[in-house]
């Protein structure tokens, strides 16, 4: 069973035995199949227990920051030290021959954090997952309790210690000063506190290690994660300080301070991983509320609720992913082609629409990073000092709605994420680098120079709509959005080559009208492949192609 496959996994890296290539593919089949449920989840509620012996447990967030790849000794005297923070001078005996180092292998620390901005229905665990967690009061009862051969009795006696202290320091954390965070500039136990980024309290960060030459054991090569990514993974936990620290940086000039000791920021030894996307999370959390079941989901969709032009922009918008075919277009596209930006015109109080709106997302979307910039001055880009990525506001991953409300004034940067879905990482030395921005992208403002690829009016009776549809949009979305890549067929592009021609020689006939410029086909195109998602469609028809011509020819007419 899956008990007994994790405790001889655990007796093999306590004892230094070599994890093979089928324990390896053991370990992915484990995680894929969903076993890791009945594994100790890592956040601080775990971490206030005490901890002891060789612990196996499972994590989910996402990659916020990419240290450099680290060196460490593979294997001493016959005994394997992958997967375990563990200084060989700590593990030495008088009759060990110390000296015995057989070579140097390759690990990749990541930061990995809670995955920020989640929404309460998200983040709520199901009933048996809070069960499981209540009745497991150590990981040994799952993966029984070992320990490390002639470990040296006063590296026993700082470990006793350390682990009557883990508790004090994790509460320590989460009653950190703001103030005082914010004073400090080297990376601390406050860098990423309980709740930061509207992260779920209970949620940890750790310093997540993988081991991408050990996983090929497997037969497929691994792909090296990115940053942004949401990564679930299995692992051997460490919080021991006095060995969590003998990996040496490839380029130990980067770091101007070191990251915090494991009691603050958790070792995690990566057995197995995988990349989830939101929208995959979603659809499996919809699936344990009891309220909601594959028919009733299958019934939103169908239900055929009349929206108005505004309430329909919000939704295909909400709608919006990037494309992720190797194609000519997405190769040489400086935007990320399938996403859309909408601009929210209002006739009644901005601030408002924003507030209602906010609410009504937080229902929908598993991800909604809401700002008001009405007041600020400065955007908050992801920026990269001392060797790591600032606890930042806009750094998201893939499939998040982004909603901001602007004033009067533009800023620096915003027309770049707005037009392109392009968002600017300052590295050291003041280098920016463009990264794909795949959100849904809803900017309430009357600001006639904000510039998005939507725009559309809203009033009242659009808001109503809305928080009306509010009940049943969260499922009619996580169904839409299970379609991938839409294809467009060759009658939709010879129907809106012909169709954009009309349109420019009609305009050049008619000095009142609009001449359709580049950018403006690429917005039909857009629209035509959401308005194909709606349906839970990978083709798009040329039904799909004249529905969005109306859509937008009755956005832009919604503005006057």
């Amino acid at each position: 069973g899956g008990e007994a496959f994790i405790s001889r996994i655990a007796s093999k890296i306590s004892d230094g035995s070599e994890i093979s290539a089928e324990d390896l593919g053991g370990l992915k089949q484990f995680l894929s199949g969903g076993a890791s449920s009945n594994l100790p989840t890592l956040d601080r509620v775990f971490l206030k227990r005490q901890i002891d012996g060789i612990q196996i447990v499972h994590h989910i967030g996402m990659v916020q920051n990419m240290l450099d790849p680290e060196f460490y000794v593979s294997s001493l005297n016959g005994r394997s030290l992958h997967f375990r923070d563990c200084n060989p001078t700590s593990n030495s005996a008088s009759d060990d021959n110390v000296e015995d180092f057989s070579h140097l292998a390759e690990r990749q620390p990541l930061f990995v954090v809670p995955i920020p901005f989640i929404a309460d229905w998200f983040k709520e665990r199901s009933v048996a997952r809070e069960a499981s967690i209540e009745t497991t009061t150590t990981t040994e009862s799952i993966i029984g309790s070992t320990s490390r051969k002639r470990e040296r009795e006063t590296e026993q006696s700082k470990t006793s210690k350390h682990r009557s202290e883990v508790a004090e320091s994790i509460s320590r954390m989460d009653d950190c000063d703001v103030s005082k965070r914010a004073e400090s500039p080297k990376i601390s136990v406050e860098w990423w506190p309980a709740g930061c980024n509207g992260s779920d309290e209970s949620g940890s960060p750790v310093l997540a290690k993988f081991y991408y030459d050990e996983y090929t054991k497997a037969g497929k090569k691994s792909t090296n994660l990115r940053l942004n990514d949401i990564v679930e993974t299995i692992g051997v936990l460490s919080m021991n300080p006095w060995e969590a620290e003998f990996g040496t940086p490839a380029n130990t000039f980067e770091f101007d301070s070191p990251p915090p000791p494991p009691s603050q920021l958790p070792r995690l030894h990566v057995l197995a991983y995988r990349t989830v996307d939101l929208d995959t999370l979603a659809n499996e959390k919809l699936l344990t509320l009891t309220e909601t079941t594959p028919e009733i989901m299958g019934a939103a969709l169908s239900s055929g609720f009349k929206r108005s032009l505004a309430a329909h922009a919000i939704f295909l918008t909400m709608l919006s992913k990037a494309e992720r075919k190797d194609s000519l277009i997405h190769r040489m596209s400086t935007s990320a082609v399938g996403c859309a930006s909408l601009k929210v015109s209002t006739t009644v109080d901005s601030k408002e629409v924003f507030l209602r709106l906010k609410n009504v997302l937080h229902q929908s979307r598993p991800v909604v990073a809401a700002f008001d910039l009405t007041s600020k001055e400065q955007h908050p880009f992801p920026i990269k000092s001392n060797g790591i990525i600032a606890a930042t506001s806009w750094q998201l991953p893939a499939g998040s709605t982004l909603l901001i409300h602007l004033g009067g004034s533009t800023q620096d940067g915003l027309e770049e994420l707005l037009t392109s879905h392009q968002i600017a990482y300052t590295f050291e030395g003041g280098v920016q680098i463009p990264f794909e921005a795949d959100y849904s992208i809803i900017v309430i403002s009357n600001n006639k120079n904000v510039k998005c690829s939507l725009q559309v009016c809203c009033d009242e009776e659009d808001l109503s709509q809305l928080e009306e549809e509010e009940s049943r949009l969260r499922q009619t979305l996580s169904l839409c959005r299970r379609v991938g890549n839409v294809k467009l067929s060759r009658e939709v592009l010879e129907r809106a080559q012909d169709d954009f021609l009309r349109q420019r020689s009609s305009a050049r006939s008619n000095p009142k009208a609009r001449k359709p410029l580049e950018g403006d086909f690429h917005r039909w195109l857009c629209l035509t492949r959401l308005q194909a998602r709606s349906r839970c469609s990978e083709i798009a028809t040329t039904e799909d192609w004249e529905q969005a011509f109306a859509l937008d020819d009755g956005f832009w007419n919604s503005l006057n």
